[in-house]
């Protein structure tokens, strides 16, 4: 097994037994994207608290103009996360909160 550099910035991927994907960095652990019926559900984190998050299918749709009703959500949702997990930061900073925060088109104007 590789040790593993004592840098704050180290970051890796695990697989766990249910086959979901996390990322770990220190001590924190983030779930990966993943796929609803609503929409994408991921998390971000804000001033050391973890908070749940939720783009909409139609929120995804309307940021990649495309009106496929096909359209793969999670490609759509990384093509954009950067973007997406920015606004979702920028609201809670602001004082914005949900459970799950919902990240609506207006957002994006």
């Amino acid at each position: 097994m590789d040790k593993q550099p004592d840098s704050l910035l180290y970051r890796s991927r695990l697989t766990l037994r249910n086959r979901i994907i996390v990322e770990t960095m220190m001590d924190n652990v983030l779930a990966a994207p993943r796929l609803t019926n609503a929409g994408i559900l991921f998390s971000v984190t804000v001033e050391f608290q973890q908070y749940q998050c939720l783009v909409p299918a139609t929120t995804l749709s309307d940021l990649s103009h495309s009106k496929d009703p096909k359209l793969d959500l999670l490609v759509t949702y990384r093509a954009f996360q950067t973007k997406i997990e920015g606004v979702a930061r920028r609201l809670i900073g602001a004082g914005i909160i949900g459970k799950p925060l919902v990240i609506g088109s207006g957002y994006f104007q």
